[in-house]
């Protein structure tokens, strides 16, 4: 029984490392998924590319959300979007949709498809890791934004102060002539 029980642990041990292995490695594929593509690139596939065809919308929306271009992204995120109503290849879609808006720094919406994307598919290591990664994103952008908000109301409060003092100095002075 021994034997048996440690077996077992190095097996949930090993495990998990790969899992923690392949959750780093996906981590570091996502963030390093920028500016792939260039703009020729995209020229040249878009001339080839039918986008009245489901197949080729999709194709050259997963190209423009692997550019790291502004314009780019955006268009693909309205592809996904009609792709998505549409039914055709929606699983990818939700996936590959959060991650432009990953990109676009939109993780509400992110985090929105891939909820979506969870139900559908909860076993999907690659949309929980994007999950975590936009939570992350999220909180932290959040925390940006109370500190400078923070600093603005401090600033506000010095600036404040500064014209109470001043015009209550003022005043003291014009009532002692």
């Amino acid at each position: 029984i021994f034997l048996f029980s440690n077996i077992k642990k190095k097996k949930k041990k090993r495990y998990k490392m790969e899992h923690e292995l392949d959750t780093r490695s996906l981590i570091k594929s996502i963030e390093e998924d920028i500016h792939i593509i260039d703009r020729h690139a995209i020229e040249r596939k878009e001339k080839v590319l039918d986008t009245s065809k489901p197949q080729d919308l999709f194709s050259l929306a997963v190209m423009y959300s692997k550019s790291g271009f502004r314009d780019k992204l955006e268009e693909a995120d309205k592809m996904f979007q009609k792709l998505i109503r549409s039914n055709t290849y929606a699983t990818d879609c939700f996936y590959y949709a959060a991650l432009t808006n990953f990109k676009l720094e939109e993780y509400d919406t992110t985090i929105n498809y891939l909820k979506v994307l969870l139900t559908k598919q909860p076993e999907s290591i690659q949309a929980q890791t994007l999950m975590k990664l936009a939570e992350e994103k999220k909180k932290k952008e959040g925390m940006v934004g109370l500190a400078i908000g923070a600093g603005v109301v401090g600033a506000a409060a010095v600036v404040g102060a500064g014209l109470v003092g001043g015009l209550t100095f003022l005043a003291l002075r014009k009532r002692r002539k």
